[in-house]
């Protein structure tokens, strides 16, 4: 069994090819919501579980903005957004406090098609708030260069039931493309070994396509260089494997020097074949 740790933040290309190509009985998809947050109006948007989700569909729906322009007019949302986003949050918000989260993640999953598992690492979902030296921003809008601090509400939670026997029965553990504010947001639960104090497999990190400005902004305030190196850094000492963009790997020190096993892939190509041969290559490091 393999389970996935996945935010929704920077989703690559080969994300749904590779999970689709894993039976259902053996892949789980957990999810980390740090980058969730609640407006004003007291709804909450999963927004890395909206793109996860739609992804993976196999059902989808026709997009549209229709409702979210009248929720903004009415004062209930802040910006505009697709329907698609604007009807998940409104559910969820309905939902959350009443029922398992786990429980409104099996409904959507099942609506939209998908055949893997998908459960929330914790429950209840965290918002995020990052504070910046103009003020409070949500992940989705933060731009520029710098933090002051970054807060999960409610800060106290643990990992959910659910989440913790997938994890526990897993072989092996991929943090796929998760974010260094994901990284953060597990630091401050604990640890990462601290939190899989029963797990004993394999901990791969996939690391994110590309970082964002928000990215960069995070690893300086974990005091870490804003790029690549420094996201391994902040992480080095819970992963046993990273699957990198080729052009990345060579910065990061020789064999002696690794305290993981490195495999580099080419992460931005546009030939069919050649996405091929990477998911390919991507399914033996995972499954082997």
């Amino acid at each position: 069994m393999i389970s996935f740790l996945a935010d929704g933040a920077n989703i690559p290309w080969f994300f749904a090819r590779t999970l689709r190509r894993i039976p259902p009985n053996e892949a789980s998809l957990i999810y980390l919501p740090t980058f969730d947050h609640t407006n004003d109006a007291g709804i909450h948007f999963p927004n890395g579980f909206a793109r996860i989700v739609w992804s993976l569909a196999r059902k989808k729906f026709r997009q549209s903005r229709s409702l979210s322009r009248i929720l903004c007019r009415l004062g209930f949302f802040e910006e505009d957004v697709e329907d698609f986003d604007a009807v998940l949050a409104l559910t969820l918000t309905a939902w959350m406090g009443r029922r398992p989260t786990v429980d409104f993640f099996k409904h959507v999953a099942s609506g939209m098609g998908l055949k893997h598992t998908i459960v929330p690492l914790v429950d209840p979902l965290t918002s995020t708030t990052i504070i910046t030296p103009s003020g409070m921003v949500s992940p989705i809008n933060f731009s520029g260069n710098e933090i002051s601090e970054i807060k999960f509400a409610p800060n106290n939670v643990g990992i959910c039931e659910e989440a913790k026997g997938l994890i526990e029965g897993s072989t092996k553990l991929v943090l796929f493309g998760i974010s260094p504010l994901s990284i953060l947001f597990l630091k401050t639960m604990g640890k990462l070994s601290g939190l899989l104090q029963k797990y004993s497999g394999q901990i791969i990190y996939v690391l994110p396509s590309r970082l964002s400005d928000l990215d960069r902004a995070t690893l300086r305030l974990l005091k870490a260089e804003p790029n690549t190196r420094g996201l391994i850094k902040v992480i080095e000492e819970d992963i046993d494997a990273v699957v990198l963009d080729e052009r990345e790997h060579r910065g990061l020190g020789g064999p002696s020097e690794l305290k993981f096993t490195i495999y580099p892939v080419r992460f931005n190509v546009e030939e069919r074949a050649e996405k091929e041969k990477i998911v390919r290559a991507l399914l033996r490091v995972l499954t082997a």
